[in-house]
């Protein structure tokens, strides 16, 4: 996962015990009723509410103005502390402190607190019964994560939304959202894949919205596009593609499939889309442009090709298993360069605030316990050494640099500042 930068153009708002409320934001003053969230556009003053699930009428009359009152909220990227007493826009916006780690062998995901290290949340990726191995897992514009269940033929992605956002669906309606607070999965029965059910009706945890059933096989690649649906392929079953419609549960067809193609016989090993909607994925590496539809290659590749990264200036980077080798392609699909990045074997690879590229290098022997750290033009700067196994490496709000390590079950955070090389 890539936290990528971004222009914050509007503040959201959550309150579940009001019935109404008041809040100044600059000279203007928005009134919401029952519901619990409110959307302010900077731009045009505009506020909207229109949609959106009402909360339960537990306080009448409401109108929040202090910062006690505030605190009974949650609030993203606005605070009350540089003028108490109201509420304004904070200096940086920044993104959710999560990230998700799939533990395949157990199907499941974990949501662990970046800033603190702690799990905050276990979720199945299948019902039990149901293949599910999940590998590859990617978060969209609202701080959803989709994860992909490789074992499933075809196989199948799962939609696991944010209380903190209000994502969730409260099915059955007892007070609250009922979903995992720590290292305890709840149930889940049965698939529900028949009619139009979207799989997820006996599924205990209300954070978990969506569970659809995909073309491909062995399904390893998702990425987000500029709408906001996910695009997925695998590398069986013909590679075929699958654009999923995104978006919270309650979204017009969020969570079934609204497009599809065959395959190129490349790609479908993971990957990314690229800010020009360019979909770039591995083993072999493909770079295809999905619109207009049914899209076309632009590019296949025949070197060994496995971990995909991009950068701040649109180059993609693009690790092989074996060989010590990263390859640097600019957004044109030309490439740059190729480069060591301190071991033979590589598998993940992100690249941080700096432009820095980092390369986890593999689960091929357990004796592996090193990330790879470049500059962006290339010089290695030196090796960390992380836990036994590293495959994935992901970068957080704070900057910081997580290794997911196959063998010892543990998460490695790497400060990048901390050393020579982190």
């Amino acid at each position: 996962m890539k936290v990528a930068p971004f222009v914050l153009t509007s503040f959201l708002l959550r309150f579940t015990s009001v019935s109404s409320l008041s809040l100044r934001a600059g000279d203007k003053t928005v009134t919401v009723g029952e519901e619990h969230i409110l959307t302010y556009d900077l731009a045009s003053h505009e506020s909207s509410t229109a949609g959106l699930v009402r909360g339960r009428k537990l306080v009448d009359g409401k109108e929040y103005t202090t910062d006690t009152d505030f605190d009974r909220g949650i609030s993203v990227n606005v605070n009350h502390d540089d003028t108490n007493d109201q509420l304004q826009l904070d200096s940086e916006a920044t993104p959710f402190n999560f990230i998700w780690i799939p533990i395949s062998n157990l199907n499941l995901v974990v949501k662990v607190d970046t800033d603190t290290g702690d799990i905050l949340g276990t979720y199945r990726t299948a019902p039990a019964g149901a293949s599910g191995d999940p590998s590859r897992t990617t978060v969209d514009r609202d701080g959803s994560v989709w994860v992909a269940n490789r074992a499933a033929n075809p196989g199948t992605i799962v939609h696991i939304g944010l209380k903190e956002n209000n994502q969730c669906q409260d099915r059955n309606s007892n007070p609250g959202i009922q979903t995992s607070n720590g290292t305890d999965p709840l149930g889940w029965t049965t698939t529900g894949l028949t009619g139009g059910d979207p799989g997820v009706g006996n599924a205990e945890d209300e954070c978990i919205v969506h569970y659809t059933k995909v073309s491909s096989c062995g399904t390893r690649h998702l990425s987000i596009d500029a709408a906001n649906n996910v695009w997925v392929s695998g590398i069986g079953c013909g590679r075929r593609w699958d654009l999923v419609k995104g978006g919270r549960f309650d979204t017009n067809q969020s969570g079934t499939i609204i497009r599809s193609r065959s395959g190129f016989g490349y790609g479908g090993y993971g990957g990314l889309t690229d800010p020009s909607g360019i979909i770039w994925s591995a083993s072999p590496l493909l770079r295809w442009n999905p619109d207009p539809a049914p899209g076309a290659a632009l590019n296949t590749y025949d070197h060994d090709s496995y971990g995909l990264c991009i950068d701040s200036q649109g180059n993609v980077w693009n690790t092989a298993l074996y060989g010590n080798a990263i390859r640097k392609f600019n957004s044109g699909g030309v490439e740059i360069g190729t480069y060591p990045h301190g071991y033979n074997n590589a598998q993940g690879c992100v690249v941080d605030r700096n432009d820095d590229v980092w390369v986890a290098h593999s689960l091929i022997s357990m004796s592996i316990n090193s990330v790879g750290h470049l500059k962006n033009d290339g010089t290695h700067v030196g090796n960390v050494i992380v836990g036994s196994g590293p495959t994935g490496v992901s970068v957080d709000r704070n900057g910081k640099i997580w290794s997911a390590n196959y063998y010892d079950g543990t998460l490695s955070r790497i400060d990048p500042n901390g050393g020579a090389a982190g």
